[in-house]
């Protein structure tokens, strides 16, 4: 009775093709896009209960048989979703979609990695099994760059995705790097900058600078000497900047306007044709924990810090027209924001200030 449905259905789909043609690509075709459909709906709705956004060229399908029953194939999605809440972070995701009815729909999904935790790529679909190649974390990493290489397994158990053997968390305690700590913390142990109350601006060479003088400070970013102060600092701190973020500091630094994450790994992929989404989130990370760079949240995007030499807390006025984003380098903005914030009794712990509109030149053109 099977065999017979099915050599019905390929009869029909036969006489479909050579009677119209084009029509078997067609429908084909459009099947093919209500996949892509269907995966795309569950991720969104994911990505917006998290308050993020899905990292859309990190996402990576395979198909494959997860049980024995071998002519039940299963498509699996490996996918990344960045951003959650307006943060730095990022959590990858393992789903697993069935064919129902003629439809893809989900049958479970699970989280694989992330930042801090560890980070996985899609290797391979054998014996019945999910098989991922891991970067993870020895008990000295930083955050940004977990160093131990190595493989795990996820099967479908119940229509569940377990993972085999089961994963062993490092803790955060143990992940917390000796040599490479944040910029906050250096610049604080080093140029004394109090913990709270008003905060003393110094300048790269280690002077004061008042509020006034700050609020005055003007930009002419050259990219070249603002490479070089971010080598210098890092020698100065005893941070590895390795030929990976360097760079990628080297093509944010030598961007016009604020760059995405999609946009460095396929600038990446002229020199490094394996350049994977994790390689370049593990160096935004390391140079974001060193205010090197900042995060524009509202955009999703990456600019160069004009004083990567001090920690600091800067508004930016972005251009809805041409992406331009310039920074206002003027504490005052910062601690009129954390004088209230105590006022509320609110304990501050970073500041993204981002003002949209029009600038001066796309308002005159």
């Amino acid at each position: 009775m099977i065999l017979r449905t099915l050599r019905r259905g390929f009869r029909l789909i036969a006489v479909a093709t050579v009677a119209a043609g084009a029509t078997g690509v067609a429908v084909v075709a459009s099947a093919a896009t209500d996949d892509a459909a269907a995966i795309d709906g569950f991720i969104a709705a994911q990505a917006r209960r998290e308050r993020g956004a899905e990292y859309r060229e990190a996402r990576k399908v395979a198909t494959g048989s997860l049980t024995s029953d071998a002519s039940a194939t299963y498509t699996i999605v490996l996918y990344t979703i960045e951003s959650q809440g307006g943060s730095n972070n990022h959590l990858q995701y393992l789903a697993v979609f069935a064919r129902r009815g003629g439809s893809l729909a989900p049958v479970t999904h699970v989280e694989a990695g992330g930042k801090s935790g560890r980070a996985v790529d899609l290797a391979a679909i054998a014996d019945r099994a999910i098989v991922l190649t891991t970067l993870d974390y020895a008990a000295k990493d930083p955050s940004c760059c977990p160093s131990i290489k190595g493989s795990t397994r996820f099967v479908l158990v119940g229509g569940v995705l377990r993972e085999q053997p089961p994963r062993l968390k490092i803790s955060p305690a143990r992940r917390v790097a000796a040599p490479e700590r944040s910029a906050a913390t250096v610049l604080r142990e080093g140029a004394n900058i109090p913990t709270s109350g008003s905060m003393i601006m110094k300048s790269a060479t280690g002077q004061p600078m008042s509020a006034k003088a700050a609020s005055a400070h003007q930009h002419h970013h050259d990219a070249d000497a603002f490479v070089r102060e971010v080598t210098a600092a890092c020698e100065l701190r005893g941070l590895r900047l390795t030929e990976i973020r360097q760079q990628v500091l080297d093509l944010i630094a030598s961007s016009e306007k604020p760059v995405k994450a999609y946009d460095l790994l396929d600038r990446l992929k002229d020199d490094r044709s394996n350049a994977a989404p994790p390689t370049v989130y593990r160096a935004l990370d390391f140079l974001i924990d060193n205010g090197f760079i900042h995060k524009l949240q509202s955009i999703n995007a990456y600019v160069s810090c004009h004083h990567p030499s001090v920690v600091h807390h800067v508004p930016f006025l972005i251009c809805d027209v041409c992406e331009s984003a310039t920074e206002i380098c003027d504490e005052r903005v910062a601690k009129l924001l954390t004088d209230q914030a105590k006022t509320l009794g609110f304990r501050t712990r970073e500041q993204t200030l981002e003002v949209h509109g029009v600038c001066k030149r796309c308002d005159n053109a």
